[in-house]
């Protein structure tokens, strides 16, 4: 059992929700998102899957989730979830057990203003939870490889 509260975030170009109460993420980044073109590039579409876990140890009041994109012009908060809780209504009997939530945000379209990190974090009341960052990288069109083909650019 872990005393901290820890989580991750998966970076897609989408989140599909299918039968049987699954979700698939489709064209999912590793440790960066590649954009090709003069910046600002648009993307039509950006995700981010975000999961939090918290061991029963940690009480809070507020569960406050962030999607932060930090670019040229400093750190902006482009997308949040919040929710307060009510003790009450979390019952957790288990002293092993841990509180979980998971949140899809979708963007559509989404800018990406030029080289930089998109970040995700959660706050449980005042305690920062860092949930995974994305490096962003805006390369020229003759930077792409070839096995790409040819890419048409949408400007913005």
């Amino acid at each position: 059992m872990t005393d901290f509260a820890y989580g991750n975030t998966i970076f897609c170009d989408d989140i599909r929700h299918e039968i049987g109460s699954k979700l698939s993420l489709m064209g999912c980044f590793g440790a960066e998102l590649r954009a090709f073109g003069e910046a600002p590039v648009m993307l039509s579409s950006f995700c981010a899957y975000v999961s939090v876990r918290v061991p029963q140890s940690i009480k809070f009041n507020n569960l406050k989730i962030v999607i932060i994109a930090d670019f040229k012009d400093g750190p902006k908060e482009v997308a949040k979830a919040e929710m307060p809780l009510d003790p009450a209504q979390v019952k957790i009997t288990d002293p092993g057990q841990i509180f979980s939530v998971d949140v899809p945000f979708r963007f559509a379209p989404f800018m990406i203003e030029g080289d930089g990190f998109i970040r995700s974090r959660a706050y449980l009341d005042d305690l920062e939870v860092k949930l995974g960052s994305l490096r962003v990288v805006v390369l020229g069109l003759e930077d792409v490889p070839p096995e790409f083909g040819a890419i048409n650019p949408v400007k913005s």
